[in-house]
């Protein structure tokens, strides 16, 4: 039975907005996992023009990614939480099959696994939830799509 759900966000603030949801409705961050690539991180977080400082951009990924428990960084994937222990125990060159494998492995649905690795490398952020129980899964995933997330199954 699977014991996560995921759904994608464009960016951000979506992602964010989300985490917080989650959070509200009773999910503990040690719950929550952020997956995203090197690319997307910079392009999110990385300090420009417009922003004031780094340290702004440090605090929001922090909401985001750092209070998650776990990092990890692995041939330009960047994960908190659970997910990032699945890409913890990856060997190198082994993407994008293995990756899909250890999300399989961490209770992400087959189906949502074998779809996560080509939407994050393509920009999206993936946002997901371990909850054993059903009816938790059930409200992480109308939390998840409430706040802007498509599953992956539909992407």
């Amino acid at each position: 039975m699977p014991t996560h759900v995921t759904a994608l966000f464009k960016d951000r603030f979506t992602a964010h907005s989300a985490v917080e949801q989650l959070v509200q409705a009773g999910f503990s961050r040690d719950e929550l996992s952020v997956v995203m690539s090197q690319a997307t991180f910079t392009r999110e977080f990385a300090p420009s023009s417009s922003r004031t400082s780094s340290v702004i951009t440090t605090g929001v990924l922090s909401a985001i990614i750092a209070e998650l428990g776990e990092l990890a960084s692995f041939e330009g994937i960047l994960a908190g939480g659970p997910i990032a222990a699945a890409l913890a125990r990856l060997e190198p060159g082994a993407f994008p099959d293995a990756f899909s494998d250890e999300l399989a492995l961490a209770g992400v649905p087959p189906i949502e696994a074998r779809g996560a690795w080509g939407r994050v490398a393509e920009g999206a952020i993936l946002v997901g939830v371990a909850a054993p129980q059903r009816d938790r899964l059930q409200l992480a995933r109308e939390l998840l799509a409430l706040s802007g997330g498509v599953g992956l199954e539909a992407a």
